[in-house]
């Protein structure tokens, strides 16, 4: 192994020799400022996602108090609705149920 200087900021490089080539190595530096520049890339999108689920929990809390009386009236008539199915049911299933006779 060859170690070598790169240009302006002299740093050290490796290079491997192989079949008259000289492939130069990264060096621990090198791959500290690749890192760096693939996490800024990563805290771009995690900026643009925390956006997108800012903006939802906003709009969530727009709902005024009027419309959340509206929804919790709604959702207890549905569920008398769902009782009274559930009666029907129960006085359908005694009345077809076969009646014992002593």
């Amino acid at each position: 192994m060859i170690v070598g200087e790169r240009g302006a900021a002299n740093e050290e490089w490796r290079f491997q020799c192989d079949d008259r080539r000289r492939r130069p190595l990264k060096t621990a530096l090198y791959r500290r400022i690749e890192d760096k520049r693939r996490h800024h890339k990563d805290k771009d999108w995690q900026k643009i996602i925390r956006r997108l689920v800012v903006r939802k929990q906003a709009q969530k809390a727009k709902i005024t108090n009027d419309i959340k009386i509206y929804l919790e009236f709604r959702h207890e008539s549905q569920s008398n609705e769902l009782k009274v199915y559930e009666n029907l049911q129960l006085m359908i299933a005694g009345l077809t149920a076969p009646q014992l006779q002593c």
